[in-house]
């Protein structure tokens, strides 16, 4: 009930009672009945009151209840320069946050430093391809600090002083008995790459003002310059909305559409329902159809673009194509300097 609740913004309810008041007042106005009167002005009293409590509840939750600098962000405050204000309110957002265009935020797992040293190595020469130098975009990896062997930990911990784009959540980093359908089950328990999103949606909010978060899979090539090109058209909805390459598979006895896990992005105020319904979102996998199950309580629009290329079904990269699933580790270092590459 609450995490329903909490889906209706402070304006909607507002215009509610606003609606309803006015309609009371005229009542007040026009009627001679003094009990009709008090019955009415009562009424619009005992919902204003409860406007008030329901937006107080909703729009003063802090995001960082969950996301605490101790726990969510081990190693961030400890190895970058990002610190966590672990009292910030999404109300309250600051106009002063920085913007990007498009946060990228990159699942990883702590022993895949080369998928990471790909991505990183090639993120930035089609960053310089982006034609509006209004338009920015940030690459963030997120890392689970459980389950991970205290070896791995420590190189991670390397890596992040020396790229500052490492981000460390509250979560396992892995859970390989997920990843077999067998497995999927309503009460199998928190999915890694489920909690990574979520937490990491927390995160962006908190930190910055942006367009889109683009959740990117580390066996994925991403052109970012063509992402932001289909935005500057606006070619894909700005609000409420998940972008991506869209299937449908019959998970938990439902035929559902999801966004494929290859990558996929969400807008801003997505960001902001995830953030404030972290007590109450499904949270186990499989997350590329949990995420999109999370969508539909939100009607969100489902943007499904065939850029969006699956090597794996005989899809081929062209100059158009947004993304590449499975990229052969071979072919990256094949990338030209306009961003294609043969596949």
């Amino acid at each position: 009930m609450q995490g329903n609740a909490a889906m209706y913004s402070n304006a909607h309810v507002w215009m509610q009672t606003f609606d309803f008041c006015c309609t009371c007042v005229q009542v007040l106005v026009t009627s001679k009945e003094m009990a009709l009167r008090q019955t009415v002005f009562a009424a619009a009293c005992i919902t204003s009151v409860i406007a008030l409590l329901m937006c107080t509840r909703y729009s003063t939750t802090p995001v960082a209840r969950l996301l605490r600098p101790a726990q969510r962000e081990v190693g961030l405050a400890a190895y970058t320069d990002t610190t966590v204000a672990a009292n910030t309110s999404l109300d309250a957002r600051e106009s002063t946050l920085p913007f990007v265009s498009v946060i990228v935020m990159t699942t990883s797992v702590a022993s895949w430093v080369d998928r990471r040293q790909r991505i990183r190595t090639q993120f930035p020469r089609n960053v310089r391809l982006i034609q509006d130098p209004r338009q920015t975009a940030l690459l963030m990896f997120a890392i689970g600090v459980h389950g991970v062997e205290k070896s791995d930990l420590d190189l991670v911990r390397h890596e992040a002083a020396t790229f500052s784009d490492i981000l460390f959540l509250d979560c396992m980093d892995q859970d390989d008995h997920l990843n077999e359908p067998i497995n999927w089950k309503l009460d199998a328990g928190p999915s890694a790459t489920t909690s990574k999103v979520m937490y990491a949606a927390e995160w962006a909010v908190q930190h910055y003002d942006f367009q889109y978060l683009f959740r990117l899979g580390d066996d994925s090539y991403l052109r970012i310059d063509k992402f932001l090109s289909l935005l500057a058209l606006q070619a894909i909805p700005a609000r409420n909305t998940i972008a991506g390459r869209f299937y449908t598979h019959n998970v938990f006895g439902i035929s559902q559409r999801f966004a494929q896990g290859s990558g996929y992005a969400l807008t801003f105020d997505v960001c902001v329902f995830i953030a404030k319904n972290t007590d109450f979102l499904l949270r186990t996998a499989p997350e590329d159809c949990v995420v999109s199950r999370w969508m539909y309580a939100l009607g969100a629009t489902f943007y499904d673009s065939p850029l969006w290329r699956e090597l794996a079904n005989n899809e081929h990269c062209d100059a158009d194509m947004v993304l590449a699933h499975r990229l052969p580790a071979e072919l990256w270092a094949d990338i030209r300097d306009d961003g294609t590459v043969d596949c």
